[in-house]
């Protein structure tokens, strides 16, 4: 859920030894030596109660590691900035009452007198109007009728505004605009002057019902009402009576129907609990036997639906929204110059317009707030850290560019500029005005290996080189992965696997030149393109011919050396200069031979063409271009070479992004990754690079149409299992019969 969050910055709270064991009874004795007396505790509370207990730096590194929030870089270190909060310290946050905007005195607020599992999930509809009373562990009986229990249920679970009962209103010192519940606005509301939710959109705005007693179950239902706009977090302690069940149903009805009108289907989750456990609750909740909660499949539906199941890890949280200012300020649209480039690069030719909040309660001195800038182009991953110096143009001083990072919604910086900014410069003047850079998939990747490892290198194998020229030729490597499987089987001709024409071309429709040099005819490419026309395999003749991936010319007999060579087109002249003896040639029949009527057209292969299929570097291409018609906003970069300090090699033949889903992997001709030593080298390689680049999915991908080995993919899986990022290993997914009719495409 971090990930999919995408903080800008990491903050921890800071509690004392008495806040944690007030809200944990049992915690400190927990954490001292073992056969400590416990009663000592009372002693230790009062003498060290207040001493803060601190979360620590590996913490934060975790959530870096999952996320992308702003980094700070200092001679060559970079760490993530860090804001601790407590209760009597709130540095980075602005009190509510600070904001110049009308406030209320009255509120609807989580009632003080509940506790335990329902007052924490009034506090997180509502909001706490007074600091709750430790313990919090508790849940106090209610003075009156039961019905005030079950119309706190209601509320809590469904959220509705109409379900609010008078126990909700909490008056402070002054006038307030409403006696009545539903009129009055919760506690939160004071956390989001000025601003509103904003986010991508879609058909149908899910509701979420988390299930289960753990935190972890708290925290998912919490996350997903904010990111989500709709979910509600129902424990074992609200469904002990049939008025409770009754209450958790009528607020799951509340939570299914009311508010959007676009609303989707309900889902329910859990952080703890597994399908079979959640299914039992949803009925008991249902209360009928016949009711059977089915696992998520598609994800669409409306409110009228049956609920499904969907693990928590398994969860679409790709259309989070997040506040923006409001009085829209978060929908400006704003077209910059720039150029691309070849690698995919993007840099922009002019800094970002000025903008700043014009709700009055946002007025400031100085800027506070955080710019996102929508990209209309393809973005290199986001929730992957990299410097920030990496989305900046580098025509300023290094000092001078603002806090930048690659987020959720595209790219987003710290308005407050890092240069010299004058105490007597306006608001405007003192807003950051960055030029950016989207760099491409491979400047990125050396970006993040950089960041992570600095004594690291990586660059383009020679295949990935090779791949980088044909790319060029072409216009861009979109283009390259289009046209090359269409044409493959074409390419593979030029490539004959004996020195003897008579053995190659038995047709006699192509020119052995040398070991692994061959030209074609026009009927040599017609025979290998199978059942096209004759104008479809010009058509693609002529498309390589001005994309220069081939050139055309005649294959002529020196009268010298005897020595055959083909002759571009371009150079080709009456008299004819031999390469090997520089004989000179005159163009007769004596030197083409057959037919005698007029020479035949032959084609020839770019050179650094013919030595990336002499190496079988169109197999990792074939793979890519598979995923390309799998995944959408597909981008992928050449095979790489990343050296280690220890000067180990890492040549990685997949790296490829799409959506949130990151993708690195092999590509061979033969479906193994061979034996003893070399199969552990080539499963640590996979392993090392899948935890770099933080992969969501490690592909084994061959033309081989035979199965991948079985202990290739048994032992990956036992390596990835065990990786060190915080996060769910990858998945390995198994490609079979790249560029065949059996192709096989399936996870492992």
């Amino acid at each position: 859920m971090v990930r999919d969050y995408d903080p800008d910055h990491v903050v921890s709270f800071r509690t004392s030894i008495v806040q944690e064991e007030q809200l944990a009874p049992g915690w400190l004795q927990s954490r001292l030596q073992p056969g400590t007396d416990p009663a000592l505790i009372p002693e230790l509370l009062e003498s060290s109660g207040d001493d803060p207990v601190e979360f620590g730096e590996d913490l934060c590194e975790d959530y870096a590691r999952v996320a992308s929030p702003y980094f700070l870089e200092h001679d060559q270190m970079v760490r993530p900035r860090l804001t601790s909060l407590s209760t009597s310290h709130l540095s980075g946050l602005t009190p509510s009452d600070n904001f110049d905007e009308p406030s209320t005195a009255a509120y609807a607020s989580a009632p003080a007198a509940v506790r335990g599992d329902l007052g924490l999930l009034l506090g997180m509809r509502l909001g706490f109007a007074e600091e709750p009373q430790l313990p919090f562990d508790e849940e106090a009986l209610l003075a009156g009728p039961d019905q005030a229990r079950t119309d706190l249920i209601r509320l809590a679970v469904g959220g509705s505004v109409a379900a609010r009962p008078a126990i909700v209103c909490w008056y402070g010192k002054g006038p307030a605009v409403s006696v009545l519940p539903e009129n009055l606005p919760d506690v939160w509301s004071r956390s989001a002057v000025g601003t509103v939710p904003v986010g991508p959109g879609r058909a149908a705005h899910h509701r979420y019902v988390v299930v289960g007693d753990t935190a972890e179950d708290f925290a998912l239902a919490f996350g997903l009402d904010r990111m989500m706009g709709g979910a509600a977090w129902v424990p074992s302690s609200l469904t002990g009576s049939e008025p409770d069940l009754q209450a958790v149903q009528a607020g799951i009805h509340d939570l299914r129907y009311e508010g959007r009108w676009d609303a989707g289907r309900v889902i329910f989750t859990s952080a703890s609990l597994e399908f079979e456990d959640v299914a039992g609750i949803c009925r008991k909740i249902q209360g009928d036997a016949s009711f059977v909660l089915a696992p998520m499949g598609d994800e669409h539906g409306g409110p009228s639906d049956p609920p499904v199941f969907q693990a928590a890890a398994n969860l679409d949280l790709s259309d989070a929204s997040h506040v923006a200012c409001a009085d829209h300020d978060y929908d400006i649209g704003t077209a910059l110059p720039g150029a691309s480039g070849v690698d995919d690069s993007f840099s922009c030719a002019a800094p970002i317009p000025v903008h700043v909040p014009r709700h009055a309660a946002l007025t400031a001195q100085r800027p506070f707030w955080e710019v996102d800038v929508h990209v209309n182009a393809s973005m290199p991953p986001s929730t992957r850290s990299v410097p920030s110096s990496t989305w900046v143009a580098k025509d300023r001083e290094s000092w001078g560019h603002p806090w930048i990072r690659s987020s959720k919604v595209g790219l987003s910086f710290h308005a407050h500029s890092m240069g010299l900014v004058m105490s007597t410069q306006s608001l405007e003047q003192a807003v950051a005005r960055p030029r950016l850079v989207i760099p491409g998939l491979g400047a990125w990747c050396k970006a993040r290996v950089s960041w992570l490892h600095p004594d690291w290198n990586v660059d383009f194998s020679d295949a990935g080189r090779r791949a980088q020229v044909m790319a060029r030729l072409l216009g861009n490597r979109d283009r390259l992965l289009e046209v090359l499987p269409e044409v493959l089987p074409l390419l593979r001709e030029f490539i004959p696997m004996s020195a003897s024409s008579s053995v190659s071309y038995p047709s006699g429709d192509g020119v052995c030149l040398g070991a692994g040099h061959g030209v074609l005819s026009f009927a040599a490419s017609r025979r290998a393109l199978g059942n096209l026309s004759d104008e479809e395999v010009r058509r693609r003749l002529d498309e390589l011919l001005d994309g220069k991936l081939i050139r055309r010319g005649l294959v002529l007999s020196c009268h010298d050396c005897g020595t055959k060579s083909f002759y571009q087109v371009d150079v080709l002249q009456q008299l004819n200069r031999c390469p090997r003896c520089a004989g000179e040639n005159s163009l007769t029949s004596e030197r083409w031979r057959r037919p005698v009527s007029e020479p035949v057209w032959f084609y020839d292969l770019h050179g650094a063409l013919r030595e990336l299929l002499a190496q079988d570097g169109d197999v990792p291409i074939l793979a890519a271009a598979h995923l390309r018609k799998q995944l959408r906003d597909f981008r992928d970069v050449a095979e790489l070479d990343i050296s280690t300090a220890s000067g180990d090699r890492l040549e990685i033949d997949l790296v490829a992004q799409s959506d949130r889903e990151f993708v690195v992997g092999e590509a061979k001709k033969r479906a193994s990754l061979g034996t003893g030593s070399s199969r552990s080298k080539a499963i640590q390689k996979l392993t090392t690079v899948a935890e770099l680049f933080a992969a969501t999915q490690v592909v084994m991908a061959t033309t081989d149409p035979a199965p991948w080995a079985p202990n290739d993919v048994r032992l990956l899986r036992s390596r990835l299992d065990v990786w060190q990022l915080p996060l769910p290993p990858p998945r390995i997914r198994v490609v079979t019969g790249l560029g065949t009719a059996a192709l096989v495409d399936a996870f492992a």
